[in-house]
């Protein structure tokens, strides 16, 4: 067996692979000891979700009873909780203690609902004297400042912090080392391990401060590494590694390997579904290293036809006039999403999601319906993503003047061809299929030379002229608020 799980967090019962955080898990559990709220946060893309699943957690039910708690949307958050606390009670037999995770709690924050019942509820929890209950709550890093709404219920918010930093360069090398070791039908070189963690470095979000590995893509690499390895080598060396091309070449390949062929069998992406992925990629990050988490309602409403390319007016032809007309429509024009659109984008995304190309949460609420939020799995497949977004109109766009050149060939120069050589002979038909290849080659070349000619009489004459239209004042048609006089 694969002792490495690739882009998804590992479980409980994969405890025995998950490497590290030994340390972090002893301080974690010392310090929400001695306070009842302790909150837990971590860049996105760290590894918290394997952290907790198959180290902190484990660790912690040896002593304790736990409730996890990860799903947000399905109810409102306080009756969620406090489902929470109650199970918890019962799994301490009416005793006092236990353990209550709240785990992605950003997600808390982009739910439409008030949230004062729901810090009434904590603070109840927290405050309640010689309970034993302890509340650890996880969250990205990114999300951080919107805790500071939790402050005005519970002032002792802030007391209890902890940051999951990335891991070590010795977890690392074990990370990668001690599960090949474990499973003992392959060997590793232990100094080519160096050569890939340094080219799995990444920069943080805005590319500033000490670079760092995902695990998640250290997972995925391995995973294919040991993959071959099995097969043919037996050992995990620089040589094997340089055969298949590198971290980002194992790390393209994956993505392209649900991406190059387009299947109707649910195998692979179909292909109108290829086309919007491609489209999708450029709103799936605000900035690189920072996800957006998106609904396929929210998609609907930014998304352009521009975005899909040279076959976007095809395909979404192919949905139904409406869907191209929306799409048409600049994002400022428009009103209720296109329900077909809907549809097409979420199957899109949870093709996606199945194989593990984003992350999923049920029921959030996007005005009075209820939706599913996407985001990336990881930070570091977007730049990915894009780049498939890229090649991808390059191929079509080959394939496209390919057909075209084609269609050329057959309906015109091959019947000329054809009836030059019945009437006039072989060398007939060649010389007059040269001299229309000749007048067709300066026809085309002075189409070029004609638009080129009207972009410089453009930059020339018409462009000053509206930079000089452009100057001026613009008049508030919209009457202003009156404002009452000032009391004396």
């Amino acid at each position: 067996m694969n002792p490495f799980v690739g882009l998804r967090p590992y479980r409980e019962d994969e405890r025995h692979l998950f490497m590290g955080r030994e340390l972090a898990a002893a301080y974690v559990e010392t310090k929400s000891a001695i306070n009842p709220l302790t909150l837990l946060f971590a860049r996105s893309g760290i590894g918290k979700s394997s952290f907790l699943t198959s180290r902190l957690i484990p660790e912690l039910r040896e002593q304790h009873p736990i409730v996890y708690l990860n799903e947000w949307g399905a109810a409102r958050p306080e009756t969620m909780v406090r489902g929470a606390l109650e199970r918890l009670t019962v799994s301490a037999n009416g005793g006092a203690g236990g353990y209550l995770l709240l785990d992605q709690f950003e997600d808390v924050f982009k739910l439409d609902t008030d949230r004062n019942a729901l810090w009434d509820c904590l603070a109840e929890a927290v405050n309640t004297e010689d309970d034993g209950t302890r509340i650890i709550v996880t969250m990205r890093e990114e999300w951080l400042g919107a805790w500071e709404e939790v402050e005005q219920y519970i002032p002792e918010a802030y007391g209890s912090m902890i940051r999951l930093a990335p891991l070590s360069e010795r977890e690392l090398r074990r990370a990668v080392i001690k599960p090949i070791e474990l499973e003992g039908r392959v060997r590793v070189d232990k100094p080519f391990v160096d050569s890939l963690l340094r080219d799995l470095r990444q920069q943080n979000a805005f590319g500033l401060g000490a670079r760092f590995v995902e695990p998640g893509l250290l997972q995925l690499v391995c995973h294919r590494l040991w993959e071959e390895a099995d097969r043919t080598d037996q050992v995990l060396d620089q040589t094997l590694y340089a055969r298949l091309g590198g971290a980002d070449a194992i790390i393209r390949d994956f993505v392209w390997r649900h991406l190059e062929t387009d299947s109707s069998s649910g195998q692979s992406f179909a292909a109108d579904q290829r086309v919007l992925w491609a489209g999708l990629a450029r709103h799936l990050s605000v900035a690189q290293g920072v996800k957006a988490s998106v609904t396929a309602e929210m998609l609907a409403q930014k998304l352009l036809l521009k975005d899909l390319g040279i076959a976007g007016p095809a395909v979404a032809a192919g949905k139904g006039w409406s869907v191209q007309r929306y799409l048409l429509k600049p994002v400022e024009q428009r009103s209720e999403p296109n329900e077909t659109l809907i549809t097409w984008i979420a199957g899109t995304l949870d093709k996606a999601h199945s194989y593990g190309f984003l992350k999923k949460q049920e029921g959030f609420n996007v005005g009075s319906e209820r939706a599913r939020l996407y985001e990336l799995s990881h930070d570091g497949l977007d730049a990915v993503f894009k780049t498939f977004a890229l090649e991808f109109e390059k191929w079509l766009y080959r394939r496209v003047i390919a057909f075209w050149a084609v269609v050329f060939v057959v309906l015109l120069l091959l019947p000329i061809y054809i009836y030059f050589a019945v009437t006039e002979g072989l060398l007939r038909a060649l010389f007059t299929l040269g001299i229309v290849l000749v007048l067709t080659a300066v026809y085309l070349g002075l189409i070029w030379l004609m638009t080129k000619l009207f972009e410089f009489i453009a930059y020339l004459l018409y462009y000053p002229i509206v930079r000089l239209l452009a100057r001026g004042s613009i008049s508030n048609r919209q009457k202003p608020v009156e404002l009452p006089p000032p009391v004396p």
